[in-house]
């Protein structure tokens, strides 16, 4: 459950004038469907300053539309804070490169009409606690390319069934065998 005070708490880390906020701020605990997905129900799941600084950093390209320097990703406090919500019934939830780490596809979408996407990593110690952290959050380049390959390799861990369907649809892709993945609306 994302707690009453996210807005409140994500605005003030924003707009405060240390760089860095040493403490993380508690977004919630994991929502039914996270936790069927490795979330531990009990963990706090919390985002850093550092995080939100990136997520709402520009983004720098080069001629080539390649990512250069210190670039972030060029999401709103709205994004952020939306997205975020949206950790309690996402579109799809994926597998991340390693056994604790997850990517969460959300409906939101960036001021290029990217989905959001989070990355979202398992049992982090943070000091004495241990807590699921948000690592990243950003609009995605080549989603079709990236929801695909994920497919294949088996690494679709749960879909809201209506849109995950109409996403699927509008980038030309399809779920894999059926029982291999939660199904939830």
């Amino acid at each position: 459950m994302i707690i009453e005070t996210l807005e409140e708490d994500l605005h003030k880390a924003i707009k405060s004038n240390k760089q860095v906020i040493s403490r993380p701020i508690r977004v919630g605990k994991a929502s039914y469907v996270l936790s069927q997905c490795g979330v531990k129900a009990d963990q706090d799941i919390t985002i850093t300053k550092k995080v939100i600084s990136k997520a709402m950093r520009c983004e720098n390209r080069d001629e080539n539309g390649r990512l250069v320097g210190n670039t972030g990703h060029g999401l709103t406090e709205a994004h952020i804070v939306s997205a975020i919500k949206e950790l309690e019934s996402p579109i799809m939830i994926f597998r991340g490169r390693n056994e604790k780490s997850l990517l969460v596809i959300t409906s939101i979408l960036d001021l290029k009409g990217r989905h959001i996407v989070i990355a979202m990593e398992c049992e982090r110690q943070e000091g004495f606690t241990s807590v699921t952290s948000i690592r990243s959050i950003y609009g995605r380049d080549n989603l079709a390319f990236f929801i695909g390959e994920n497919i294949e390799n088996g690494n679709l861990l749960a879909a809201k069934r209506k849109e995950a369907d109409e996403l699927l649809r509008s980038i030309g892709k399809s779920y894999p065998k059926e029982n291999t993945f939660i199904s939830y609306s």
